[in-house]
């Protein structure tokens, strides 16, 4: 079987594999467990970005609804932008 590098992996695709990976260890015993610890990793690791991501992008969204051309120092909102 091929990974398919350029393909994206839903969380959901990770999380069936880690279901199948739990069967497979049952089944076979704790060789596998690795690759259920790595899956793991990747789908929280993949929630922690997101979750930060959010986190930053409401706070610049709250930020620049606030941010108006009258009150950027003077200066046209898209010379401001071009600062940041």
């Amino acid at each position: 079987m091929r990974i398919d590098h350029s393909r994206v992996y839903s969380d959901e695709d990770i999380e069936n594999a880690m279901a199948t990976v739990a069967r497979v260890i049952e089944l076979y015993g704790d060789a596998y467990w690795p690759i259920l610890e790595r899956l793991e990793r990747e789908l929280t690791e993949r929630r922690t970005k997101a979750a930060r991501l959010n986190s930053h992008l409401r706070r610049f969204r709250s930020r620049s609804n606030q941010i108006t051309p009258t009150n950027v120092s003077g200066k046209s909102l898209t010379a401001f932008v071009k600062q940041m």
